[in-house]
């Protein structure tokens, strides 16, 4: 309210000289503007890639199978014994008697699922290459 009755002061102080003062935005009002373009930015940068982020996390979670190589956040390796779907738990075996049940959000990397990802995108794209073999003619 004091910014809008400077402003008509301001106003009223040029009309008084006799000339014309351009019309003006209050100052505040570029932030308007830039408002909607900054949130938009934002849900681009930011809450995209972390909404595609923790859908990939969930798909590896839900994905774990028996014999899986696996490691956990806390940096163990070891490989997945048995996965109970109801209680979201699994059994890893760290070595021969060593056993431990987590929660599947404990579990950082599963090799196992990036190697089958892998091997399915060379083999989705190996017919795309031309045999290394083949004559030149």
């Amino acid at each position: 309210m004091l910014l809008q009755l400077l402003i008509l002061f301001a106003q009223a102080a040029g009309d008084a000289d006799g000339k014309a003062t351009p019309q003006q935005r209050p100052p505040g009002m570029d932030w308007l503007y830039l408002a909607p373009i900054l949130l938009l930015l934002f849900w681009f940068m930011v809450l995209r890639p972390m909404r595609r982020q923790e859908q990939e996390a969930a798909e590896k979670m839900n994905s774990l199978e028996k014999g899986d190589k696996i490691l956990t956040i806390g940096g163990f390796y070891g490989y997945v014994v048995s996965v109970a779907e109801k209680e979201n738990e699994v059994v890893i075996k760290l070595d021969d008697n060593v056993r431990v049940k987590m929660v599947k959000e404990a579990i950082k990397t599963n090799f196992s699922l990036d190697e089958r990802q892998k091997a399915a995108r060379e083999k989705k794209e190996a017919p795309k290459e031309a045999p290394k073999d083949a004559p030149k003619a």
